[in-house]
């Protein structure tokens, strides 16, 4: 199991201890369907990395237990106009967060409004009339937090998944068996990238049109030069294709416009008269 899952599971079980107060080491390794000593392995671990975790025994049961004076983000080390700088961002984070980490980014905000004076957050609300976000039109993921979870845990673990899936080109649901690489937020919409051992190639997958999901315990190994960034260096957003050479001519009442942006990173602007472009 590769270094990922490890980190995966002791995240978990930072949480699992931090929620439940009643925690023992045999519990978490049901819960993660690993040996007790894996799970003390991992505690060792997460204390290692500075998580102050610590045992108690209570009624001949020994219980793991986060500080209760442990904040996680230490706001007090940030000045002031630090901790102002993080909350005037929350517009724009707020507006880009995908499930499943948009309570958690929302809950990290409530924390951070809580350690500014009641007059800074005033002023900093006021500076809404000079910044908006306005993000794309998102999609509606609220529904696929668990499908995004597993996928998450699949990806850290390395495993192979059976996945329903509705094609829009096709108009049919089909079933592949599939290793989960990376997930892409673009745009509004969450996509996985996953080697389809049925076709011996990458696709890209809609996360809303996955209609089932089933984590197998058969492991794949990702190539060590898998990169989503050069995947998708000749591609048209997340769309990926074998590249062909392409010429579209804009007219002068748009040519500044389409000039203004980069649409792709090997296009090419060429004036050809009349205040056109192509």
């Amino acid at each position: 199991m590769g270094r990922n899952a490890q980190l995966i599971r002791q995240w978990a079980i930072l949480k699992q201890i931090e929620t439940n107060r009643w925690t023992t080491i045999l519990d978490i390794a049901e819960t993660h369907i690993v040996s007790t000593k894996t799970i003390r392995r991992d505690l060792a671990a997460l204390m290692e990395a500075g998580f102050p975790l610590y045992d108690e025994r209570y009624e001949g049961k020994v219980y793991w237990r986060l500080n209760e004076e442990y904040k996680g983000l230490p706001l007090a080390t940030l000045s002031l106009s630090e901790t102002a700088a993080l909350y005037f961002s929350k517009k724009l984070v707020v507006n880009l967060a995908a499930p499943p980490f948009s309570d958690d980014i929302a809950s990290a905000f409530t924390k951070i409004e809580s350690a500014l004076p009641d007059r800074n957050i005033k002023f900093l609300d006021s500076l809404d009339n000079m910044i908006s976000v306005r993000a794309d039109a998102p999609k509606d993921l609220e529904h696929q937090k668990t499908r995004i979870r597993l996928l998450m845990e699949a990806i850290g673990e390395e495993v192979q998944v059976k996945m329903q899936y509705f094609s829009v080109h096709s108009q049919q649901k089909k079933g592949y068996t599939i290793h989960p690489y990376r997930l892409l937020y673009f745009r509004g919409g969450l996509y996985l990238f996953a080697f389809v051992k049925e076709y011996s190639q990458i696709r890209t997958f809609a996360i809303e049109r996955i209609e089932s999901l089933e984590k197998t315990r058969e492991p794949f190994e990702k190539p060590s030069d898998f990169s989503v960034e050069s995947y998708l260096e000749s591609a048209f957003g997340v769309v990926k294709e074998d590249p062909f050479d392409v010429e579209i001519i804009f007219n002068s009442d748009i040519s500044e416009y389409v000039r203004s942006r980069v649409w792709h990173p090997s296009q090419q602007v060429r004036e050809i008269g009349n205040g056109r472009i192509s």
